[in-house]
Order: structure tokens, then sequence, then C-alpha cells
């Protein structure tokens, strides 16, 4: 009585060591205050001294009830599961207070499917829980597979006894209607409609909206706003959870008018009613109106955000997600990283979708450090990245003006520590940021070291990798990897032969580009304006004029501009471009049997205010005196000038050109001198 079970505890020693033989009251009195104390083994090791010795008379089933009454408090499942096996092992009488007490223990240390199975045990003796007991069972039920269906079973019970209260149906037809249980929870809205005792509450009518959006059949293209009009209809209450689930439904059909016009709708209720919006119903309406980027639904989103800071209404993890979705899927890259720091700075914990839509805006605007702090902070918050967050930071630092190769490669490497296998598109998104750092080594490395792992690059990454090559001029390992690609199956795109040709031509090798550029015809791709250009460049710099003329002839003549004059447009082309385009027109003239008259080109533009010389083109220019590989012979004489802020123009006099023409065999007005 003292609350000294310890010291009571070894009187009874001593006791025993004195040849003593407590009785059961000694016993019931040390089990009574271990229990209170507490200490839920020692009990047990008390009851099974009494069982040993068989003291007589047995404890009544008062002690035991209180017994199991502390273990109850104590939340010591365990012990009170056993202690209430052993009663019945020895056939001791056990009481509905008993089973209560055990419920409560098993319910305290969520030992769900014990306690269920308690409950089943004193149903078939023929016993029921209290008020309290039935709230922790329907709580086991929650937290179990299929529970609703033992749930509604117990309910039934209940209506054939004393009659379920209304909070209960709500309880189990909300859990019923989490799982899309839509005829468990008809027959138990049914069943309180028709009692004379009860009617359904808010949240059993919320129960039976939420059931049908979630069972999404019945035939119904959207029953859960059907059964909502009708409960409205009826003039049942109705709440705020019931129209966020019918507006919810709407996103299945992408019906987002109706899902606005339910919105409207409860906005309107709120004035005459206590019902308020609040955050998860704005965060619905705002999903199924995030579902796409039209004009209508860009305003009504917009319209939406306002109002609810005009309710003040606090916006939580969902709205800021729902917020960075819309902008992700308009590729309003910037917005959706300015809307996760404004989360970021909130009370708010972040999630895995939050972070992997920052990561992805980071991504594409190239902002590798935010990429690299995201992650850091994610795997901080105890969320574990995967492989697409991975790649995604690592594509992160790998674009931009400058790519941080060796952060992206660390991230690479850093992802078994996290438990995660690197993808085939993490090693892509690695060797991009080599091929963009210019680290063709690294590139070739990870490529590498990604077939040894038992990936099969596609065709994405193979063009990283001879990319990193042509810009390094590593032509022959970038003419290999093309060679690789053929001979593993892959189709080479036209990047990768605009790749390999840019490879050609910083190797020096005309001809090599040119059969390039006739394979990549030949595969059904046309070739850009700036890959025939590299073309045409790379067979001047090795002299093959001719082939360089021929190739601008039969791939850029016809894309070539003309000014509004009829000069030929050259200020868009490289030198080596501009001189096969005036010996192309020179050609031309030869070849017409009418010919004549003055050849202008427009070589750059030249402001008013500019204070260089006219010939903006000294590469061109060298090439018109016959210098450098390509150069013409004999020297093109050309006229250069411009005036005000007019282009520059670069004019072949009519007895130039059909000089410069005749010294080449061929007459100033057509045919063979």
């Amino acid at each position: 009585k003292a609350h000294r079970p310890a010291d009571a505890l070894r009187l009874l020693d001593l006791a025993i060591e004195s040849g003593l033989q407590p009785d059961v009251i000694t016993y019931s009195t040390l089990m009574v205050a271990c229990a209170k104390a507490g200490n839920a083994t020692r009990t047990l090791e008390l009851f099974g001294e009494v069982l040993r010795r068989d003291i007589h008379p047995k404890f009544d089933h008062v002690t035991m009830d209180l017994i199991l009454c502390n273990f109850a408090k104590g939340g010591h499942a365990e012990e009170a599961l056993e202690l209430l096996r052993l009663m019945k092992l020895n056939g001791m009488p056990i009481v509905d207070v008993a089973y209560n007490a055990v419920i409560a223990a098993c319910c305290r240390a969520e030992r769900h499917q014990a306690l269920l199975e308690v409950y089943e045990e004193m149903r078939s003796a023929g016993l029921q829980p209290d008020e309290i007991g039935y709230s922790m069972v329907l709580k086991a039920y929650e937290h179990v597979d299929r529970g609703w269906e033992g749930a509604a079973e117990m309910v039934r019970d209940l209506d054939r006894t004393d009659g379920a209260d209304v909070a209960i149906y709500a309880r189990v037809m909300a859990l019923a209607a989490r799982h899309g249980e839509i005829w468990t929870v008809a027959g138990l809205y049914d069943n309180l409609r028709k009692s004379r005792t009860k009617e359904p509450s808010m949240e059993c009518c919320n129960a039976l909206v939420t059931a049908q959006y979630k069972a999404g059949h019945d035939g119904a293209v959207n029953g859960a706003v059907d059964v909502l009009q009708h409960l409205e209809a009826a003039d049942r209450p109705v709440g705020v959870e019931a129209y966020a689930s019918a507006i919810s439904s709407c996103r299945a059909t992408d019906d987002w008018k109706t899902a606005v016009s339910l919105f409207n709708q409860l906005c309107r209720r709120a004035k005459e009613s206590a019902l308020e919006p609040n955050a998860i119903l704005y965060n619905t309406i705002l999903n199924v109106l995030g579902a796409d980027t039209d004009r209508q639904r860009k305003r009504e989103f917009s319209r939406v955000l306002k109002d609810m800071r005009r309710r003040e209404v606090v916006p939580d993890l969902g709205t800021y997600t729902s917020r960075m979705a819309f902008a992700t899927r308009g590729k309003r890259w910037r917005s959706v990283l300015a809307i996760w720091r404004e989360l970021d700075a909130t009370a708010c914990s972040q999630s895995a979708t939050s972070f992997a839509l920052g990561i992805r805006a980071a991504e594409m605007t190239g902002d590798g450090a935010q990429a690299k702090a995201m992650l850091q902070q994610m795997v901080a918050a105890g969320i574990a990245p995967d492989a697409p967050i991975f790649k995604a930071a690592i594509a992160a630092c790998g674009r931009g003006t400058s790519a941080d190769v060796d952060s992206a490669l660390e991230l690479l490497e850093s992802m078994e520590a996290h438990g995660v296998v690197p993808t085939q598109e993490c090693f892509g998104a690695a060797i991009g940021a080599c091929d963009r750092g210019r680290k063709w080594r690294k590139a070739i490395h990870l490529l590498l070291l990604m077939i040894q792992k038992g990936h099969r690059p596609d065709i994405t990454t193979y063009n990283a990798a001879i990319s990193s090559c042509a810009r390094a001029g590593e032509w022959t390992t970038a003419l290999k990897l093309l060679a690789n690609i053929q001979n593993s199956g892959l189709e080479p795109n036209d990047f990768t032969y605009a790749t390999s040709i840019a490879a050609s031509f910083r190797g020096g090798h005309g001809s090599l580009a040119l059969g390039q550029l006739h394979e990549m015809v030949g595969a059904g791709f046309k070739p850009s304006a700036t890959t025939t250009s590299l073309v045409v460049e790379a067979l001047f710099n090795a002299g093959e004029v001719d082939s360089a003329v021929g190739t601008f002839e039969h791939f850029l003549v016809e894309s070539t501009p003309r000014t509004p004059e009829g000069a030929v447009d050259l200020r868009r082309c490289s030198s080596a471009v501009a001189a096969a385009a005036i010996r192309s027109q020179l050609r031309a003239r030869s070849a017409s049997s009418s010919g004549g008259g003055d050849l202008v080109f427009t070589i750059s533009t030249r402001h008013a205010h500019a204070k260089s010389s006219p010939v903006s083109r000294p590469s061109l220019h060298e090439l018109l005196r016959g210098e450098g590989p390509g150069g013409f012979q004999p020297p093109l004489r050309v006229e250069v000038g411009a005036g005000g802020n007019k282009p520059v123009r670069l004019v072949v006099g009519d007895a130039d050109a059909a000089c410069w023409c005749n010294a080449q065999g061929t007459g100033g007005r057509g045919g063979a001198v």
C-alpha cells in the first residue's frame, strides 16, 4: 500500500526461504502491486508460481480483472494475452471486463490482428465489448486488410442488440469508402435511412460520395457527382469532403467544367452555412484544372488560387505540388523553381514528388548547383531518391553555359552508396555532361563502364560520346563509335550523322565527310544547312574545290536567300561556303546562254557608326585573292562597298567575271572557249 513492491517481493522471498507457504491473498496483493508498477513480467512470474504451487483457493476474477486493467494502462499486450491464455488453460472464469482490458492493451501496443482475435473470441463466448472497446475494435479494423468487412459485420451485430451509434456507422462507412466498397457503404447508409431513431450524418453522406468516387464503376460516367446532387436534392447534410470526392472524380473523365461548377456551388453554400472550403478542396480543384494548360484552364487555375488567398486558406504541401505540376506541364521551369523555393520557406515538409518536380526544373534550366542542393536536402529529410531523380540531377550538372562534369560524375558514383543502381539513362546523362564539358576521355570511359555493367547504350548516349570526340577533334575515335553503332544493330539518326560529319570536318577529312553526308541522305534524313556547310568547308580546306562547289549546288543553293534587290545573301555563311556560292554563281553564268551582268553578293551588315573596314570578312577576301586552300586561281577581282547603314556588298563586275571564267576554260557568255 506504500507503493513499495520491491520490498514486498523481498519479504515474499524471505518467507519462502523460511519455509512459510504464502497464501493466495499474499500473491494477489503482490501481483496487483507489480501490475500497477508496470512490472508485467514479474506479475506473470508470480502467477506462474501460484499455478506451480497449486495454491488454493484460486484467484477470483476481480483480482485478475484488476491485473489485466493495469496491463492495459501500460500497453503490455504480450503479457495480457499470455495471462488470458493461462486463465483459460486453468479454467478460470473470464468476464467482459477482462476481455475489454486485453483489447485495450492490444490497442495501445498497436497489435491490431491480436486485438481482433480477442474480439472474435469474446463474441464466441457471447460477450460484447463496451463502447470504448468497440471503438478500439473499429480502430483495429482500420489497420488490417479488408477490415471493412469485419467492421460492417460488427455494425450489424450492434444493430441486432442495442443498435450502433451514428458515429460508429460514419467510421465504418468511411473505412469502406476509402477502399471503394460502394455496396457496403450503400447498404449501411440504407440501414440508417430506414431507421426511425437515427439519421445519416454529414460524415455518412461524405462517405457515400467518396465510395462512389473510389469505386469508379456502376455504369455511371461520373457517379460521385450524381450521388452528390441526389443528396443535395434530398436535403441531406453534405460536407466539404463529399465535394472534394465529386470534384476528384471529374479528373478521370477530364470534365473540368463540372468540377468548376461544383466548386462554385460549394462556395455559394459557404455563404449560407458553416461550410468553408479548406486546403484539401482547393488542392482537388487545382489538380483537375492542372491536368492541361489550355487558356481557359489557366484562367480558372489563377482564379481558384486568388480565391484561396482571399479566404486566407493556408496552402499546404498539396497546394504547392499542384502549382508546380501545373507549371511543369506548361514547361515554365523557372516558375517551378520559384514555387519550390516558396514551399521550402514554409513550415510544410517536402515530399518525394515536390523534390522530383524541383530537380526536374533545375535540370531543364541547367542549374546544377540547385539540383545538387535539392538532392542533398532530400536525403537529409529521409526521403530516398530513385534513379530518375539522380538522372535529372546529373543532367542538370551537365547543362548550362559551363558543364560541371566533376559534380555529374560525383553524383553518378554516389548512387550505389544510396542503394540505387545507375540506369542507362543515368550513364547517358553523365556522358552528355562530359560532352558539354569537353571531356571526351571520360565520356569514352563511362561508355565502356556502362557496357561492362550490362547496359546497352542507346543512340542518344552514343551521340553524346561521338559529339564529345568531335568537339575534341578526335575524329578517329568518333568514327569507331559510329562503326560500333552500326555493328550493334542500332539505327543512326540525323544527329549521329551530323556529329560524325563534324568529327570528320575537325579532322580535315573532306571526302570522308562527303561520304557520310551521302550516307545520311540515303538513310532518309535531310541534312541541315549547318551540317552541309561543314562538309563544304571540309572539302575546301582539303583543296577539293570542285566537290565543295558541287555539294553546295546540290544541297544549299536553293536554300541560300536573296535580298529584295536580288543580291545573294551570304551573311550567315562561313567564308568557305561563301566562296563556294560565288564559284557556283560564276559557273552558272558561264553555262548560261544569256549570261552578262554584274554578280552581287551581300557578305555582312555594317552600321553607320561602325569604324571597321567595309571588308568585314577578311578570310573570304583572302580566298578571293587566291590565298590558302581553295583560293581563287587566278584571283577574282571584286569591288566591296556599302553606304550608310546598308549591308556590305561584294560586286563581281561583268568584265571581271568573264575574264575569270575564260581563265578557267569557259566563256563568259556560255559554253567552252
